[in-house]
């Protein structure tokens, strides 16, 4: 069985030959760059919430790293399930070609979430997902997709050009919110932990799924 190192590797390769990714060190969004855990740390992922590395017990099982993140259902810090990343997801996500996250997470609790993408800060202000992702409590690994285009973004605290906030944002969100889509302080205390694997940025589903499909055929050509 290939590992997670393997099989993420694979993907991005095809990314990198498709649109000139690099994979060398960067600060800022570049198309099919994955967030897999596997050095050992949170990677620039921070929040309100605790974030601890993983070692084992990812979607791939035994050795594969994951980020836990636990919000504690209180008052103040620490209280929602958020976790937020300015370095590797700030940045121009219309140049890089990126339209979309995917990103592998598991209910650890008791209560259904509702997952949503919130972008802060922007220059065009603040937008979230539209429709949130709901995310079972059931114990088990789901790959969730949130699209990043107009269709799947809603204007909130005032934002008014969604544009403007993807050429330059400087703060990624993933977070539990359920009800009308909202902006900051919106989501209620929760007790609950989501571990969070493979957070990748991806292009159009179109060019995904023709992707998938090279790399399907590439494999069975070796």
């Amino acid at each position: 069985m290939r590992t997670k190192s393997q099989i993420m590797r694979s993907f991005f390769l095809g990314l990198v030959l498709m649109f000139g990714v690099t994979t060398g060190a960067r600060a800022s969004i570049v198309l099919g760059q994955v967030d897999d855990f596997e050095d050992g740390t949170i990677m620039s992922w921070f929040g309100g919430a605790t974030q601890v590395n993983v070692a084992d017990g990812g979607p791939l099982g035994l050795g594969d790293n994951y980020m836990s993140v636990t919000s504690n259902g209180l008052n103040g810090p620490g209280s929602r399930l958020a976790t937020y990343n300015e370095v590797q997801w700030s940045g121009d996500y219309t140049a890089a070609g990126v339209t979309g996250i995917t990103v592998d997470l598991k209910n650890f609790g008791t209560e259904d979430l509702s997952m949503r993408l919130f972008l802060l800060n922007g220059d065009g202000g603040n937008f979230t997902t539209n429709v949130a992702v709901s995310l079972p409590a059931d114990g088990q690994w789901h790959t969730l997709y949130f699209g990043m285009t107009a269709a799947d973004l809603i204007t909130v605290d005032g934002g008014w050009d969604l544009d403007l906030t993807l050429s330059n944002l400087p703060r990624l969100m993933i977070r539990h919110q359920p009800g009308e889509p909202a902006g900051i302080g919106a989501p209620p205390p929760i007790a609950t932990t989501v571990g969070f694997d493979n957070i990748t940025a991806v292009p159009e589903p179109g060019t995904l799924a023709l992707l998938a499909i090279g790399l399907a055929t590439l494999r069975r050509r070796r």
